[in-house]
């Protein structure tokens, strides 16, 4: 089981993911850039989420509290894994990559392949285009 460490960075990848970027959503939260997200999400972290941090940014994004910590999320489906639709996401997630000509490491791949199935969950859909925003993202 992931420690809450883990799970508030996972939880701040889909963050990122919803708002389409880490200078996106560092506005949302009144940071000046994108930068300090950065920091909390490289592998390893530069920095932690504190519990001051993950209450505060709950609470201007108008999260229910806890929600960084994993509270009230629960999987879609139950725990099973739809294996036709993680195929899909991974192989548009590859595709894209070659088309952009970035590699990733394989932390970095997992991370994207999972914020694209944790998104494309809900609705059954992979969306191409956010997966490109994304990679363009990591080319800068």
């Amino acid at each position: 089981m992931a420690d809450i460490k883990e799970i508030r960075r996972q939880q701040l990848r889909r963050l990122v993911n919803e708002h389409e970027g880490m200078n996106n959503l560092a506005r949302r939260l009144g940071l000046a850039k994108g930068a300090y997200i950065s920091q909390l999400l490289v592998t390893p972290p530069h920095r932690e989420i504190s519990e001051k941090t993950a209450r505060k940014w709950e609470k201007i994004l108008r999260l229910p509290e806890g929600w960084l910590d994993g509270a009230g999320v629960t999987p879609t489906n139950g725990s099973a894994l739809n294996t036709e639709l993680l195929a899909r996401v991974l192989s548009e997630v590859t595709e894209a990559l070659k088309v952009a000509k970035v590699n990733l490491t394989p932390a970095q791949l997992a991370d994207l392949v999972a914020m694209q199935y944790a998104d494309a969950l809900p609705g059954g859909r992979v969306d191409p285009t956010r997966i490109q925003r994304l990679i363009g993202l990591l080319k800068r």
